[in-house]
């Protein structure tokens, strides 16, 4: 095992009393932990933030707990994670790698924060929620249930992420924007205003949604046993993009290429079902 590098302060002058974190903790009583061993950039002698037990801060590792920040339950900060100023890690929220949750922000259930993100501002990350890659996750973001932000994802604003949603790659969503139901928000999307988005949508390259009225998810069509959906989605330079599972791009592609493989005398039916399709979101969208 490690060498210890902290204690637990516990006395009465080094323990919780600030009822608003405590209800968060489920009042579970936290002390100041105090560092025995330089590392990283503490040095002996310095005092941390809260922790309820040994097990919620590694000996090995870099990591560490800053200024008021309180890490309680069953929660676990490893590596070289940073918890600092005001913010709560508890139940069994896990911090690792490099990550950074700072500043009012919350993070519990069994959420995982991991390699260079950060969490900061009042989000709140929850329930089975991963935060990975370089993602940002600030303001008064909530992230619940499933979902998962990754790569350089950005998820600020109000914004609310769920029903196990994916914000990847460049993409951001900000304001009061919900993503839900298993959607997918990629590329260099940007998901704003009051936008709802549900329905297992996939919004991606170019995509611009400020309202429920910039894009259209159909599904599931296809054949029978091709259960996907469609997207369409307004872009930034006012066109319409679509994705249909592996197959995406411009509006026109997509109407032409119906055309092309499902002939009159081959699939009329199906044929006619998709270009209706197109007719209608051509309504819609335009």
């Amino acid at each position: 095992m490690c060498e210890s590098k902290y204690v637990i302060l516990k006395d009465a002058a080094n323990t919780l009393k600030d009822s608003n974190i405590l209800k968060i903790i489920h009042n579970e009583p936290v002390y100041r932990i105090k560092a025995v061993r330089d590392f990283g950039n503490v040095r002996r002698g310095d005092l941390g933030g809260y922790v309820a037990s040994y097990d919620n801060l590694s000996m090995d590792g870099n990591c560490w707990i800053y200024d008021d920040a309180v890490v309680a339950g069953g929660a676990r900060i490893w590596d070289d994670a940073e918890v600092r100023e005001s913010a709560v890690v508890c139940d069994y929220a896990v911090i690792d790698k490099r990550a950074f949750v700072t500043e009012r922000a919350i993070v519990k259930d069994f959420a995982i924060i991991t390699d260079d993100s950060l969490i900061a501002d009042k989000a709140v990350i929850a329930g089975n929620s991963v935060v990975s890659g370089s993602s940002c996750v600030d303001r008064n973001a909530n992230i619940e249930e499933n979902s998962q932000i990754m790569d350089n994802a950005r998820v600020t604003g109000a914004a609310t992420i769920k029903g196990s949603a994916v914000v990847k790659d460049d993409a951001i969503v900000d304001s009061t924007a919900t993503v839900d139901d298993s959607s997918v928000i990629f590329d260099n999307a940007h998901i704003g205003g009051g936008s709802y988005i549900s329905g297992k949508a996939n919004i991606g390259f170019n995509g611009k949604v400020n309202g429920d009225s910039d894009y259209m998810c159909i599904g599931p069509v296809g054949e029978k046993g091709f259960d996907n959906y469609i997207t369409f989605y307004k872009t930034g330079d006012n066109g319409i993009n679509f994705v249909w599972g592996t197959w995406k791009g411009a509006f026109e592609n997509f109407t032409s290429e119906i055309k092309r493989r499902y002939g009159v005398l081959s699939n009329g039916n199906l044929r006619n079902k998709y270009l209706g399709f197109a007719k209608l979101v051509k309504a819609h969208l335009s």
